[in-house]
């Protein structure tokens, strides 16, 4: 009798230790989902993270392109000749175009790669000593992204640019323009991108 009693009482702390372990168990997946849930605060990817609400649609029919920018975000006042630009406390874009014709071979355009490596390399390093060139392309259109190194001058404040070639040369203030480029922040050049429409008919 004693012996069963003993097993009764053995299996029951057993049972509660079983139990227990499970409870724990349960108990720890939930923090973490929760913790899994909670989003990450990444200021590169602030351009990214913020939600459709909170950004407007920029359009210019002279140079055939439309993306979306932080609505907070305003048009600042410019000299006649430089490009729209648009600040706001967290960043800024601008907008304008590249003539291209080739210096070497009259009646050529000078290539996207050679564009994008002159911008990037530039006399003063607005971009570092060691920029990055990213592909991109835009309804079937070749572009590229150029991104800073660590060793970019303060005075550029995270400035990257985005070149993108036309599918026909352009007409801006009455000569032929090659290339749309776009001057931007840093933590939103690639949310300004991916949501870019080129609107030639």
């Amino acid at each position: 009798m004693k012996k069963v009693i003993s097993s009764i009482l053995l299996l029951g702390i057993f049972a509660i230790g079983i139990g227990y372990a499970l409870y724990d168990t349960v108990q720890n997946q939930a923090l973490a989902g929760e913790s899994s849930n909670a989003s990450p605060s990444n200021s590169k990817n602030l351009g990214t993270e913020l939600e459709e609400k909170d950004w407007s649609i920029y359009e210019n029919d002279t140079l055939h392109i439309s993306f979306r920018y932080p609505s907070s975000w305003h048009q600042m006042d410019v000299g006649e000749y430089e490009p729209i630009r648009y600040e706001g406390e967290n960043g800024f874009f601008e907008v304008t175009s590249i003539i291209a014709n080739s210096v070497d071979a009259p009646g050529e355009v000078t290539p996207l790669n050679t564009v994008c490596e002159e911008y990037a390399f530039s006399k003063f390093d607005p971009y570092g000593t060691e920029p990055t060139i990213e592909e991109v392309t835009i309804q079937e259109q070749n572009g590229c992204i150029i991104l800073p190194s660590d060793d970019q001058r303060e005075d550029f404040d995270q400035q990257t640019a985005f070149i993108l070639e036309y599918p026909q040369p352009v007409e801006v203030d009455g000569i032929e323009s090659h290339y749309f480029l776009l001057y931007a922040t840093q933590d939103y050049i690639h949310s300004m991108v991916h949501s870019l429409s080129l609107t030639m008919e």
